[in-house]
């Protein structure tokens, strides 16, 4: 209703800043990582991340858009039935991460039959190495997706944040690491092991939450 559009963001102001922190810290640690991997490396290598990034593409529609079900469709399990929004936060990460694992199969088998020209051009033989890496990283955040949505059902933006800030500047760290001790295929193998950290601080997070949760949202 567009009349209680204003008092819904009176009622959660608390909850807005420390999302809006979450966004930032995760879009921020992909930019710091091109930043550092094009001044280590040269722009070339960040245009073969960009690509391999590029590749995983139809799925991240998929990825992205399943946010606009998952969240209310947890918000509602959490109303009805709070000992079952564990079950569906795994089988949310569970699906996304099968999805991810079934896309990357197809890019590894079909790139070098043609699909690798068709998308890049000459460019998706320098590419194709970093496609191993980038599935692993994406499944990643996959198996994270599932507690993140747990997390905001609950309303535990703190908990949340915390994890996305941690998370992110390791994915930072390790992937210039990456980058330093192997070029671009270093630099996604990086950015692969921190998103399967963040993984666990997502669910380490989410587990704690629940053992908070009282039948009201979590102090922000």
């Amino acid at each position: 209703r567009l009349s209680g559009a204003w008092e819904w963001v009176y009622h959660h102001r608390d909850l807005g800043p420390r999302y809006l922190i979450e966004g930032t810290a995760n879009n921020g640690a992909g930019l710091l990582r091109n930043y550092g991997v094009g001044v280590l490396l040269g722009l070339a290598s960040v245009g073969y991340v960009q690509a391999a990034t590029t590749l995983m593409g139809p799925f991240m529609v998929i990825y992205f858009g399943m946010g606009l079900v998952t969240l209310p469709e947890a918000a509602r399990i959490l109303r009805r039935s709070p000992r079952h929004l564990p079950h569906f936060c795994l089988l949310v990460s569970g699906g996304l991460a099968l999805l991810g694992l079934i896309w990357g199969v197809v890019l590894f088998v079909a790139l070098p039959r043609g699909l690798g020209h068709l998308m890049l051009g000459n460019l998706w033989k320098p590419t194709f190495p970093l496609v191993v890496p980038t599935v692993l990283s994406i499944v990643g955040s996959c198996v994270s997706t599932g507690a993140g949505t747990g997390l905001h059902a609950l309303g535990a933006a703190k908990r949340s944040v915390s994890a996305m800030i941690s998370g992110s500047a390791l994915s930072v760290v390790l992937s210039l690491a990456g980058a330093a001790a192997d070029g671009a295929e270093g630099t996604m193998w990086g950015t692969a092991v921190a998103a399967w950290i963040m993984a666990l601080l997502f669910w380490l997070q989410f587990r704690k939450a629940l053992r908070e949760y009282d039948g009201k949202p979590a102090e922000a």
